[in-house]
């Protein structure tokens, strides 16, 4: 999976612990005991197999149990991510750095022993909107990434390619679509779409589109749709795939919000659960066709 488009910037300031993650976890992840565990997901993913659908009962209480997990709400929900190896990095424009160690700068929530290891939230993305489509757009990409030691030479390579001007573009482009709906969101990111950056799938740019678009006051918006919760959504309701269609996207935002008004949570709290589904859900599946004879 990993490129080595641009190793020069990659390999002339690595740092060590840039690929190491910190041993505590980030608040409200894995610090409890997973609820539900693999048999119940086996049992759901032969449900779904068989053609069987879930009773709406069934699925709130799954979700219910997903969201009972997590220790932190929505919007302290947080990531580690490595600020010194970002801010380091020699590919950087000045005025791009001088974003990144503000970013880096903020009041965390909690710091790590390890230099240069910091928390982000979701709510720290959404305050970068305040500041600017740029900084909107590197937060999100820290969030996004992580822990992940590539995360920083992946963001400097869309920036090299689309520049300041079309990040900027993209990140408004996709405020003027969301307006009209999760549907036009997704076209707007998508190939020949306004907000199309290169080297940003829906994973990416459902991040962005969430951060710069999501309204938390009225709970509507463009949501973050990957591969785990693409999975979840599929094992609970049979719809695949929430990526790649536009349609499909728009059911699956639109679920999320009704589960959300039924079960008195915001859409990207049913997100956020589904997310956390979505691993269990997958290696239900690596077990599932493991026991399948070959043919």
């Amino acid at each position: 999976m990993r490129s080595d488009r641009n190793a020069d910037c990659f390999s002339s300031n690595r740092k060590a612990d840039d690929l190491v993650t910190p041993n505590a976890p980030a608040p409200g992840q894995s610090q409890r005991t997973v609820i539900g565990g693999s048999g119940e997901f086996d049992e759901l993913l032969t449900s779904r197999m068989r053609g069987q659908s879930l009773s709406d009962r069934r699925i709130d209480e799954v979700v219910t149990a997903e969201l009972e997990r997590f220790d932190t709400t929505i919007d302290q929900h947080a990531v580690w991510w490595n600020s010194q190896a970002w801010c380091d990095a020699d590919c950087w424009e000045d005025a791009i750095r001088e974003r990144l160690r503000s970013l880096a700068a903020l009041p965390p929530a909690e710091r790590h022993s390890m230099t240069g290891w910091r928390l982000i939230s979701r709510a720290d993305v959404f305050g970068r909107s305040a500041v600017g489509p740029i900084d909107l757009f590197l937060a999100a990409m820290v969030w996004g990434f992580g822990d992940r030691g590539y995360g920083w030479r992946r963001t400097a390579d869309i920036l090299r390619s689309a520049g300041e001007e079309g990040v900027t573009r993209a990140v408004t482009s996709l405020q003027h679509a969301a307006s009209s709906g999760p549907p036009a969101a997704w076209r707007s990111w998508s190939p020949g779409g306004a907000a199309k950056l290169r080297g940003v799938g829906t994973a990416f740019a459902s991040k962005i589109a969430y951060f710069a678009c999501f309204d938390r006051t009225a709970c509507t918006g463009p949501l973050i749709a990957d591969a785990n919760t693409a999975w979840a959504l599929w094992a609970l309701t049979g719809v695949w795939d929430s990526r790649t269609d536009a349609t499909v996207y728009d059911e699956y935002v639109k679920w999320s919000e009704a589960r959300g008004r039924t079960l008195t949570r915001r859409p990207d709290e049913i997100e956020r659960a589904l997310f956390s589904i979505g691993p269990r859900v997958r290696e239900a599946w690596k077990r599932s066709s493991e026991r399948r004879p070959a043919e």
